[in-house]
C-alpha cells in the first residue's frame, strides 16, 4: 500500500508541475495514466490545492476539462474555503468558470475569506466590496438558479443590471 501511495503522490506532483509549466500534453498523459492506475486525482499539494485548482488558476482550461472528464471533485475546498470555481473567478479565468458551472460546480459553498460569501458573488463580479469584470458569467448560470439568486440577492442583482447597462452604453 505504501508503494501505491508513493506512486499516487509522484503522478500528482508531476501533474501539478505540468500545469505550472503549461505542458498540456504531459498533463493529459498523466491524467490518462492516473485513470488507468486508479490514482486519486483529488490529492492536494502542501498548500492544500488540487490539480483542478491549479489548472483554474493557470487558466489551463483544456487540462480542467480533462480533469472534469476524469471525475474529480469540483467542490473540494482548500484551507480558506476556495474551490476551483472561486479560484477560476479570482484569477479572471472566465472560460474556466463557465466550464465549472456547466460541469455542476456548487455555487453556494461558503468561503471563509468573507463571512457568508458564496461563489455567486465572484460570478457577478463581486470581489473585495467592488464590482469587477465578471458580469457576463452570470449568463452561464441555469435559469432556475438565476431566479433563486435574484430572489435571495435583489440589491446585488440590481447593481449587476446597472453595471451591464453602463458597460453597454459606456456610461
Amino acid at each position: 500500500m505504501k508503494y501505491i501511495k508513493a506512486y499516487e503522490n509522484t503522478i500528482n506532483d508531476d501533474l501539478f508541475r505540468a500545469i505550472e509549466e503549461e505542458d498540456v500534453e504531459l498533463a493529459k498523459d498523466l491524467i490518462k495514466k492516473a485513470i488507468k492506475l486508479k490514482v486519486d486525482l483529488n490529492i492536494r499539494d502542501n498548500a492544500d490545492h488540487t490539480a483542478l485548482m491549479y489548472a483554474a488558476s493557470y487558466k489551463e482550461n483544456e487540462i480542467m476539462k480533462e480533469l472534469i472528464k476524469a471525475g474529480v471533485d469540483l467542490n473540494i475546498q482548500d484551507s480558506i474555503g476556495w474551490t476551483a470555481l472561486i479560484t477560476a473567478a479570482n484569477y479572471n479565468n472566465w472560460k474556466g468558470v463557465k466550464e465549472l458551472i456547466k460541469a455542476g460546480a456548487d455555487l453556494n459553498i461558503q468561503y471563509l475569506h468573507f463571512a457568508d460569501t458564496a461563489p455567486i458573488f465572484y460570478l457577478k463580479g463581486y470581489a473585495d466590496g467592488e464590482y469587477t469584470q465578471g458580469f457576463d458569467v452570470f449568463d452561464y448560470i441555469p435559469k432556475k438558479k438565476k431566479e433563486e439568486i435574484i430572489k435571495e440577492f435583489p440589491e446585488e442583482y440590481e447593481l449587476y443590471l446597472l453595471k451591464l447597462i453602463s458597460n453597454k452604453y459606456n456610461l
